[in-house]
């Protein structure tokens, strides 16, 4: 066995919800660095980048360094700041995507000079045609799968809650680029479920900004949201990743994207897993049972190879593979 650590570093929460069952599943020596959003979720990895650089250095002064796997994060710079530094010291890279979108912003600097890692690990052929669109270099994508996803399966379940929100931090990711915010989602949402006398509860994100946490907190409700969606009859989301973690649970769900602008970047959607909304009336026809919440059927022959509880599998053989462990 090896005595080289591959070291895997999240920052947003979903990085961490795929990086985590790798870095557990892998055999050889390995460490996972929590860094900011991501702290909360695993407080017992918890560091900052100025700490784990040095660490970092040691490492690799030391021939101990096998390479470093990151995810995607947004609005955050260490993308960029961990890719520059294992190219300035010859350490191969890994980035693992967690969802269907930006597949190449995160890994551009301010300059606009792009950095990429060794290897590009995505989830499927959906997520390999978009970022080769995306401009992703065609030589270092893989399809290994979503590895977050392993543990999900229809649940049996007795809802005893109505509606649950789930929020995104778009407008400081996005501004007004999409044609709503979390703040316009949300407004309509509680203006329809009102008429519709439904009752709506707001589950936060990480990075939501404290004054739209402030004004809806009196709907805020606290814990680990896959666990949340249980109770609900149905979950209300934009893009969030959480909606797939629904829709495979078994749980209805809805996107609900007012005016929305360009491309649907909603996975849900996109797999024919939710109903997609743009508009206050169709929301209403939804709220209030005149529509059905559920899709039109998926398009047969999709293949999903997520689908299968291997995601973890494959990408622990994806990085043997590309640091020769195998």
């Amino acid at each position: 066995m090896s005595d080289q650590q591959l070291v895997f570093l999240a920052h947003d929460p979903g990085s961490c919800d795929a990086l985590y069952p790798v870095y557990k599943a892998w055999q050889e020596p390995a460490r996972f660095v929590a860094l900011g959003p991501s702290a909360t979720r695993l407080p017992a990895y918890a560091v900052t980048w100025s700490e784990t650089e040095p660490i970092l250095l040691q490492l690799a002064a030391a021939n101990k360094l096998l390479g470093v796997v990151i995810g995607r994060d947004w609005g955050t710079d260490l993308d960029v700041q961990v890719l520059h530094w294992t190219q300035a010291h010859a350490i191969k890279s890994v980035v693992l995507l967690d969802y269907w979108s930006n597949y190449a912003s995160s890994f551009r600097d301010t300059s606009g000079k792009q950095y990429w890692p060794d290897a590009y690990f995505v989830m499927d052929e959906l997520a390999k045609r978009e970022a080769l669109a995306d401009g992703v270099p065609e030589n270092i994508l893989h399809i290994v799968g979503q590895p977050a996803l392993d543990q999900y399966a229809v649940q049996q379940r007795t809802p005893t809650r109505d509606i649950l929100f789930l929020s995104q931090p778009l407008s400081a990711l996005y501004d007004n680029q999409l044609g709503y915010t979390e703040w316009s989602a949300l407004a309509d949402v509680l203006s329809v479920a009102q008429k519709c006398e439904r009752q709506v509860d707001v589950k936060f994100h990480p990075k939501d900004v404290p004054g739209f946490r402030n004004q809806y907190q009196s709907l805020a409700v606290d814990g680990d949201v896959d666990v949340l969606m249980l109770q609900y009859r149905l979950v209300i989301g934009m893009s969030t990743m959480a909606l797939l973690h629904a829709a495979l649970m078994g749980i209805p769900v809805v996107s609900y994207q007012p005016g929305l602008q360009g491309n649907d970047g909603c996975i849900t959607n996109k797999l024919g897993l939710s109903r997609g909304l743009t508009d206050t009336d169709a929301l209403q026809a939804v709220l209030s049972g005149d529509e059905d919440w559920r899709p039109p059927a998926r398009s047969p022959g999709q293949s999903l190879v997520w689908q299968d509880g291997k995601s973890v599998e494959r990408t622990v053989q994806a990085l043997q593979n590309v640091f020769t462990l195998s």
